[in-house]
């Protein structure tokens, strides 16, 4: 668990990743240079799952470093489960503007 009360799992850069997200989990995609949604609010013990679809690699990286997806093709997903309420923002520092928020409830 890290510090900031989400648990996070390595990229899974060789699993390509469905469509639809699982119940339990609310889906970002990485696409066009941005992330889509751009802002997403879950319950606390929700999971994110940021899907990479763009051909360009991507990271995901919260302000502050509470949690970082690296460097990620296409194809690849990052998926963290936040379990303590909070206003989140991460971007992608390889593409400058990149940024979104999670908002855990």
């Amino acid at each position: 668990m890290l510090a900031i009360g989400c648990q996070g799992a390595a990229p899974e850069a060789d699993a390509p990743a469905a469509d639809t997200p699982a119940a339990n989990e609310v889906a970002v995609r990485l696409v066009g240079l941005r992330f889509e949604p751009t802002e997403v609010v879950v319950p606390v013990g929700q999971s994110v799952v940021w899907r990479w679809t763009d051909r360009v690699a991507h990271n995901v990286v919260a302000d502050g470093a509470a949690f970082k997806a690296s460097r990620v093709q296409s194809g690849g997903s990052y998926r963290i489960t936040f379990d303590k309420a909070g206003t989140y923002p991460y971007q992608c520092t390889l593409h400058e503007g990149m940024r979104g928020t999670v908002v855990a409830r």
